[in-house]
């Protein structure tokens, strides 16, 4: 079996993933939030998502992996292992997932967190919207009736 390892020194790691699963690697090395030394090695959110984006079902639940992300820096304090981000953030991953203009994701991270939402339904409602950049007062609405119409269910 062929497999790759892919370092981000030049923010590449993704994408060099990507083609080296499509060019028929079976085994890709990728971690939560790109950890590894030095510029990290392949962020494994990313890389399910842009999976997913071109047609490819990952075998793996990718909101899982977004929840897990999340938590990362909080798990790795508790071990006294210094964290540095490495790259993107799961609510910017989201975002670009789900058509949004970048902007909103902390706007959709602050509310959904403040509503008891599910970051992931969130970016979806939002999503769905079609929101653009110069309507964030409709984040707050468009996640008020998610958390309402999840009530009434």
């Amino acid at each position: 079996k062929i497999g790759f390892h892919g370092h981000n020194n030049f923010g590449t790691a993704i994408w060099n993933s990507i083609v080296a699963y499509l060019s028929g690697a079976e085994i890709i090395d990728l971690s939560i939030k790109g950890f590894g030394a030095g510029a990290g090695n392949t962020q494994m959110d990313i890389f399910l998502t842009v999976l997913e984006k071109i047609g490819y079902k990952p075998k793996i639940n990718v909101s899982k992996i977004y929840k897990i992300a999340k938590n990362f820096p909080s798990i790795l304090g508790k071990e006294k292992i210094k964290y540095q981000n490495q790259f993107s953030e799961p609510k910017n991953i989201m975002s670009a997932n789900y058509g949004l203009f970048s902007g909103f994701a902390s706007k959709v991270d602050y509310y959904s967190d403040k509503l008891n939402l599910d970051d992931i339904e969130a970016f979806k409602a939002i999503g769905k919207k079609k929101l653009v950049a110069g309507q964030e007062d409709l984040i707050i609405n468009a996640l008020y009736n998610l958390k309402k119409n999840k009530s009434n269910k």
